[in-house]
C-alpha cells in the first residue's frame, strides 16, 4: 500500500497530480524521465520539472496538451 511520506508523495498521488495513470508515472521513472527520493516517494514539484524538461510537447496527451501554445 503507498502511502504519503515526509519527502513526498506515492506513484498514485503524483500520477493523480499530474493527471496521468500510475502505470505512465511507472515508466517515467523506469526509462529515467523523472526520479524518486530516497524513501522511494516523488517530489511532485521537482518531478514536474523533470517530467516537462524530458516530454516533447507535441506528444502530450490529455490536460498537458491543452496547456501548450498554439501555432
Amino acid at each position: 500500500m503507498e502511502k504519503k511520506t515526509e519527502t513526498g508523495v506515492s506513484r498514485r498521488q503524483y500520477a493523480a497530480h499530474r493527471g496521468v495513470s500510475h502505470t505512465a508515472v511507472a515508466k517515467a521513472l523506469a526509462t529515467g524521465r523523472i526520479t524518486a527520493e530516497a524513501d522511494g516517494s516523488i517530489d511532485p514539484v521537482k518531478a514536474d520539472r523533470q517530467w516537462d524538461a524530458a516530454t516533447d510537447p507535441a506528444k502530450q496527451r490529455g490536460i498537458h496538451a491543452l496547456n501548450r501554445p498554439l501555432k
